[in-house]
């Protein structure tokens, strides 16, 4: 969507975007409340089947969360990722939590493996992109 482009556009550099016609500050006005409701939707929907609401029931679930879109993809620094990688990754990471549980390693050993998973991804797209930085510099010369 032009909303979406927009959005990558910014993530990858705010004064191109601008250049480009765009207005950084309207966007932001923009996604920055519509990601606060989507929050706030899941929220509830993640709280609906409790009795009881504890704020503090997710809390260091950050590093998963992190970990499913970077495996997903996603760039850390922005400017790139897809929503169909960000769902593999999140099947991926719970894929990996499910596994451990049944080889019967203990949930505390999780977060080591989904770090391990997420360096591996961060060096797979790291080696990547700096080949094809190799590859394009090739056709300049």
């Amino acid at each position: 969507t032009t909303l979406g482009h927009s959005v990558y556009a910014i993530g990858n550099s705010e004064e191109s975007a601008r250049r480009a016609g765009l207005s950084p500050l309207h966007i932001k006005l923009f996604i920055y409340p519509l990601m606060g409701v989507l929050a706030a939707l899941m929220a509830i929907i993640s709280f609906s089947n409790l009795k009881f609401v504890d704020p503090t029931s997710i809390m260091g679930t950050e590093l998963t969360v992190i970990a499913a879109v970077v495996i997903g993809g996603t760039r850390i620094t922005g400017g790139y990722g897809t929503l169909l990688g960000t769902f593999l990754g999140v099947d991926l990471v719970q894929l990996l939590n499910n596994t451990l549980v049944f080889m019967g390693i203990q949930s505390s050993w999780n977060n080591l493996f989904i770090g391990a998973v997420m360096i591996a991804a961060v060096v797979v797209i790291y080696y990547g992109e700096k080949r094809r930085n190799r590859r394009n510099m090739s056709f300049l010369v």
